[in-house]
């Protein structure tokens, strides 16, 4: 069990670094691209992008899939549908008005 944990680690810290480097690369190469004034409105846009990835992945999917996934368990497949059709909505709703926002 040990062993596992331990190479589980090294296998996220590596994750971590690979995903930095690339980040790094691909920052370099923004920058060569769309030049100073480009990185600057870049940089402007990106902490608010940023904030929407985060909302967006913020493990609701995963709370969702659980309780949809623990429904179908007992056998409440009107349940199952009901959960998912909800947070589809919602969702679709919220995406819908994120998109508008950040449009204008």
């Amino acid at each position: 069990m040990k062993e596992k944990f331990i190479k589980s680690t090294i296998i996220l810290i590596i994750g971590g670094l690979l995903t930095k480097i690339l980040g790094m690369v691909i920052r370099i190469a923004t920058t060569r691209v769309i030049g100073l004034e480009g990185i600057g409105l870049y940089m402007l846009v990106m902490p608010t992008y940023g904030l929407f990835i985060t909302i967006a992945t913020l493990s609701l999917p995963i709370a969702i899939s659980k309780l949809v996934s623990e429904r179908i368990a007992i056998g409440d497949t009107k349940g199952a549908q009901r959960i998912f059709t909800v947070a589809f909505k919602f969702f679709t709703t919220i995406g819908f008005i994120l998109s508008f926002g950040l449009f204008f």
